[in-house]
Order: structure tokens, then C-alpha cells, then sequence
């Protein structure tokens, strides 16, 4: 029988390299921290792939759209962004520095 290719210590060198991926991308985004966003799509969209904790998510995307935000946190691909009501979560991709 042959030795296979992908060992064990090969799986445990690629599960640490993924964890460093993830580290080494959260800290280049450490910077947006306080940036001011606007959104790149509709209101309706927004609604669709947002969420919040507390509060009424439709009042909060409508404050959003009028007056932009600021990204205050990062969890994984998306923001949380303050607005004058309220914080949610938006997938990094829906939003555009203001």
C-alpha cells in the first residue's frame, strides 16, 4: 500500500495556514473602523441581507440611505454599521465609502 499524498500533518499545516488567512484579512480591514459608508444598492436589497439585534431593521436601512453610517465593528464579511437609530450587520460587499 502507498503512503498517500495528503497526510495528516499536511491537513493540520493547511487548517493553521486558513486560520492565518482570516487573521492577516481582518487586520487590513481593521482599518475601515470608523469610515463613513453610504449603500451601493437599494433600500429593498438592503432589507433582504441585513440584520440587527434590536430595533426595527426598515427604520434603521431608511436612516442608512438618507444619512450613511459608520462601520463601528467587523464580524467576518460584514460590517456593523451605526446610524442615528441604531447599529446592523451589512455584508461588506453592499457598501461603498462615503
Amino acid at each position: 500500500m502507498s503512503k498517500p499524498d495528503f497526510t495528516l500533518s499536511h491537513f493540520k499545516k493547511w487548517i493553521r495556514d486558513q486560520k492565518d488567512y482570516t487573521q492577516d484579512n481582518h487586520e487590513r480591514l481593521h482599518h475601515i473602523i470608523g469610515t463613513q459608508v453610504e449603500a451601493k444598492v437599494p433600500s429593498s436589497k438592503l432589507v433582504q441581507v441585513s440584520s440587527t439585534e434590536e430595533g426595527d431593521l426598515a427604520e434603521l436601512i431608511i436612516s442608512f440611505q438618507e444619512s450613511g453610517g459608520i462601520v463601528t465593528d467587523i464580524d467576518g464579511k460584514n460590517f456593523l454599521v451605526e446610524v442615528d437609530i441604531g447599529t446592523f450587520y451589512v455584508p461588506r460587499q453592499y457598501v461603498r465609502p462615503a
